[in-house]
C-alpha cells in the first residue's frame, strides 16, 4: 500500500505541484498600518493556502470559529447543539487531524488531539488562515487533513478607539462584546473581553420518541466568558515585540440524546484555558527572523449522574489538567535574489494529569517534542517557483520517520491563468488519551502515517476596481496508514485501534466575485467539496464512507450594500453521513439538510459614533436537522445587534 502511495503522489508531482511563494518576502519593515483590500494579479499562492476575508470575519463578530467555518469554508463541523462541542473534519479526516494555532503556538489539547472550534470567538481573531493538505508542514507536523492558523493583532495608528457590543437573541440568548486599546508610535496596547449565556431552550421534532412530537431542549444552557491583552512594542522598525494573554472559562449543561426515556440525569462540563504568547520579530536587510514562547493550561471537569428509585447515581465525575510549554524559532535568509532559505526549531513539552473521583481510575503522562524544518525556495523566473521542505522531530528521544514535501507554482498565462500543487508526507502521533487512558488506552499505537498531494488550477480576471471573479478547483488524495479508530473490545469497553489503510480522495471548487457600481457593492462566494474517506480491506478493496463525514459539502454567502443599508445571505448544504460501518450502513445515517441564514442592518454616525444595528433570522425555512445523531438543533430564530464604535 505505501509502494500505491508512492505512485499517486508521483503523479501529482509529473502534473506540478506548489504553495506559497513570494517573491521578496520579508517580514514588514514598517508594521503599523491599517488593513486594506488588495485588488491585484494572481499573487503565485498556493491553492490550498487560503485567507478568511476580513468581511467574512466581520459578519461573524458575535459567533464561534465553528459558525464561521461551517458557513464560509470547506470543512465539516460536527456538534451536539448550540454551544456544545464543535469538532472539525477537513478533507475527509477526523477532528485529531487538523491542528490549530494561534500566535504561534498550538492549541490543540494534548488528550483529545483535537480543539472545541465552538470555544474560540470570532470577536477574538483577526486573522485566519487555512492551509489544506501537504502545505500543513508548513506549520509544522500533525495535520493530515490541515492546520489552521488564527493570529490575533494590534491596532497600529489609533490614539484610543474602543467598541461595545450586545445581542439578544431567541431562547434567552445574551452577548456582550467590548474592546478598548491605543498608544502611540513605538506602544499599543489593545483590551478584548466577552460574556454569552444562553438559556437553549428551543423546541425541536423527537424523531427517537416513536411519538415524532415537539418537545423542549431541557438540560442544555450555557455560559462562556473570555478576556484578551495584548502589548505591542516597536522601538524603531527593525524589532517588534508582543506579549498576548487570552483567558476563557465556560459552563455548559449537556442535554440528553432523543431517545433518553430515564427518570432525570445531570450532565455538564466546565472548561477553562489560559493561553499566553510572547514573541520577538527582528528584520535586516535580506534576513528576517522571530522568537516565539507561550504556554497553555486547559482543565475541564465532567460530571454526569442519574435520577433512579434509591436517589441521585453518580456515574462520573472526572477532571482533568493539561499544561503545555512551547518554543520555536523561525528564521528566513534570501540567499540570492532567487534563493531563499528558511529554517524552523521548535521544542515543546505537554504533561497531562486526569482522575475520576467516582472510580479513583485516572493516569499522569508526560510528552517531550524536538524538531527542525528546513525549506528552500527557487524563484526560477516570474512565472515558475517551487519549494523543498524536510522535517525531523523527536517525541520522548525517539526519532519519527523524515517529512518531506515539495511543491512548484506556474502561471501558464501571466496574472490569469496558474497551475499549483502540492505532495509530501506527513505525521499525526497517538494522543495521551489514545495510549493511557483507562480502561481501553493502547499503548502499543503506532503513528498514522500519511503520504498527501493535491493539484489545482487558479483563474482571476478583474477590470480595475469595478468587479472581479476568482475562481479556483483542486483535487487531492491522501492514503493514511495505521488510521487510529476507537472500537469497542472483548471486555465491554472501547478501545483504539490502528486500521490498515484509509484512502481519502475528491476535489474543492470556489468562486469568489465582486462588483461595485455607483453606490451599490455585491460579494459573492461560493464552495462545493466531495470527499470519500474509505477504509480498504486487506485486499485493497473500498469499504464503506467512514462515519460522520459527508460526501457532499457546499457553501454560498452572498453581500449586498449600498449606502448604510446592507445585507447578507449564506446558504449551507451537508449531504448524508453514514453512523455505523456496518454491512447495512444505508440503514444507519442521518439525512442531508441545508440551512439558511439572511441578516439585514444599517451603519450610521450617530453623535460622533459609529453605529452597526443588524437583525438576524437563523435557519431560515425551520429546517429539522441533526449533525450527530439524536441530537437535537434548533429550528428558526433570530437574533438584533447593536455595534458602537468610537
Amino acid at each position: 500500500m505505501k509502494l500505491a502511495a508512492v505512485h499517486i503522489i508521483a503523479i501529482f508531482i509529473l502534473f506540478g505541484s506548489g504553495i506559497p511563494l513570494h517573491a521578496q518576502e520579508k517580514l514588514n519593515d514598517t508594521l503599523r498600518i491599517k488593513a486594506v483590500s488588495i485588488r491585484g494579479n494572481l499573487s503565485m499562492t498556493s491553492a490550498n493556502i487560503r485567507q478568511v476575508d476580513s468581511l467574512e470575519i466581520q459578519n461573524n463578530q458575535g459567533g464561534s470559529l465553528a459558525d464561521l467555518l461551517a458557513k464560509n469554508a470547506p470543512v465539516f463541523i460536527k456538534t451536539a447543539a448550540p454551544g456544545s462541542l464543535a469538532t472539525i473534519s477537513m478533507r475527509g479526516t477526523l477532528a485529531s487531524h487538523t491542528q490549530v494555532s494561534w500566535n504561534g503556538i498550538r492549541i490543540n489539547s494534548p488528550m483529545l488531539g483535537q480543539v472545541d472550534f465552538s470555544l474560540i470567538p470570532i470577536f477574538f481573531t483577526d486573522q485566519i488562515q487555512i492551509l489544506s493538505g501537504p502545505v500543513s508542514t508548513l506549520k509544522g507536523s500533525g495535520g493530515l487533513g490541515g492546520h489552521i492558523d488564527l493570529a490575533s493583532h494590534g491596532k497600529w495608528g489609533e490614539a484610543f478607539y474602543g467598541s461595545l457590543t450586545n445581542t439578544i437573541g431567541s431562547f434567552k440568548t445574551y452577548r456582550i462584546l467590548a474592546e478598548a486599546g491605543g498608544g502611540g508610535s513605538s506602544f499599543q496596547t489593545r483590551v478584548r473581553l466577552f460574556h454569552e449565556q444562553s438559556e437553549n431552550d428551543f423546541p425541536f421534532l423527537n424523531t427517537a420518541n416513536g411519538l415524532f412530537n415537539r418537545v423542549k431542549q431541557q438540560n442544555a444552557d450555557f455560559s462562556k466568558k473570555g478576556l484578551m491583552v495584548q502589548a505591542f512594542y516597536q522601538p524603531n522598525a527593525k524589532h517588534l515585540i508582543g506579549i498576548h494573554a487570552w483567558l476563557q472559562s465556560s459552563n455548559r449543561s449537556l442535554p440528553p440524546i432523543m431517545s433518553y426515556e430515564g427518570i432525570g440525569r445531570n450532565e455538564y462540563q466546565n472548561d477553562s484555558q489560559i493561553r499566553i504568547s510572547a514573541n520577538w520579530q527582528f528584520a535586516s536587510g535580506a534576513f528576517n527572523s522571530k522568537l516565539n514562547s507561550g504556554i497553555t493550561v486547559d482543565r475541564l471537569d465532567y460530571y454526569l449522574a442519574h435520577q433512579t428509585g434509591g436517589g441521585l447515581l453518580v456515574n462520573y465525575q472526572t477532571e482533568s489538567i493539561s499544561q503545555s510549554i512551547f518554543n520555536n524559532y523561525q528564521g528566513s535568509l534570501y540567499l540570492s535574489e532567487k534563493h531563499k532559505l528558511k529554517v524552523h526549531i521548535h521544542g515543546n513539552y505537554h504533561k497531562v494529569e486526569i482522575i475520576d473521583q467516582k472510580s479513583g481510575s485516572g493516569y499522569n503522562a508526560d510528552r517531550g517534542e524536538v524538531g527542525i524544518q528546513v525549506m528552500m525556495e527557487q524563484f526560477w523566473t516570474r512565472q515558475f517557483k517551487t519549494y523543498a521542505l524536510i522535517q525531523q522531530d523527536w517525541i520522548q528521544k525517539s526519532q519519527i520517520p523524515l517529512i518531506p514535501s515539495i511543491g512548484l507554482a506556474y502561471q501558464f498565462i501571466p496574472n490569469l491563468l496558474e497551475l499549483k500543487a502540492s505532495a509530501g508526507r506527513n505525521f499525526h502521533l497517538p494522543t495521551l488519551n489514545d495510549l493511557y487512558w483507562i480502561p481501553g488506552g493502547n499503548p502499543d499505537l503506532l503513528p498514522e502515517e500519511g503520504y498527501l498531494a493535491d493539484i489545482g488550477l487558479h483563474a482571476m480576471l478583474s477590470a480595475d476596481s469595478i468587479w472581479r471573479l476568482e475562481a479556483e478547483i483542486t483535487g487531492f488524495a491522501s492514503y493514511i496508514d495505521y488510521w487510529i479508530l476507537w472500537k469497542p473490545g472483548e471486555f465491554r469497553y472501547w478501545s483504539p485501534q490502528n486500521l490498515n489503510t484509509v484512502l481519502i480522495k475528491g476535489f474543492e471548487t470556489s468562486i469568489h466575485t465582486s462588483v461595485q457600481l455607483n453606490k451599490i457593492e455585491a460579494k459573492l462566494r461560493a464552495n462545493y467539496t466531495l470527499t470519500h474517506t474509505n477504509q480498504l480491506d486487506s485486499e485493497n478493496n473500498t469499504l464503506a464512507q467512514l462515519i460522520y463525514i459527508p460526501i457532499h459539502k457546499a457553501t454560498v454567502f452572498l453581500h449586498l450594500a449600498r449606502n448604510a443599508y446592507y445585507l447578507n445571505y449564506s446558504y449551507t448544504y451537508t449531504s448524508e453521513r453514514f453512523t455505523s460501518t456496518e454491512e447495512e450502513f444505508s440503514l444507519h445515517s442521518l439525512p442531508a439538510f441545508s440551512l439558511h441564514q439572511i441578516s439585514l442592518g444599517r451603519k450610521q454616525a450617530l453623535l460622533g459614533l459609529n453605529t452597526d444595528l443588524h437583525f438576524q433570522i437563523n435557519n431560515l425555512f425551520n429546517a429539522d436537522y441533526q449533525s450527530i445523531l439524536w441530537r437535537a438543533m434548533p429550528g428558526r430564530h433570530y437574533s438584533i445587534n447593536l455595534t458602537i464604535q468610537f
